[in-house]
């Protein structure tokens, strides 16, 4: 929500969901009818957008989040890998 706030997105609801939810068809519709509500759209990350039913993958906006490194952490991560 924070990164929303920060790109001035104007938030009207929201829904929490644990991590690796796997959305069904009612999930969508009940969704759908709450943005449809507040005349908003949807928008998910696109680690959960490849988890929406096809037939939702138009309904949905996708936030696009950059993840950058620290040095060291990059370096210990490579360490790890190789």
């Amino acid at each position: 929500m924070q990164t929303l706030k920060q790109n001035n997105y104007d938030i009207v609801d929201m829904v929490e969901v644990s991590d690796h939810y796997a959305y069904c068809e009612q999930d969508l519709i009940k969704l759908t009818q709450l943005a449809n509500k507040h005349a908003a759209r949807l928008i998910t990350t696109a680690k959960d957008y490849v988890r929406l039913p096809n037939n939702y993958i138009n309904e949905v906006r996708v936030l696009l989040i950059d993840v950058e490194l620290q040095h060291d952490i990059k370096s210990y991560i490579i360490n790890k890998v190789k």
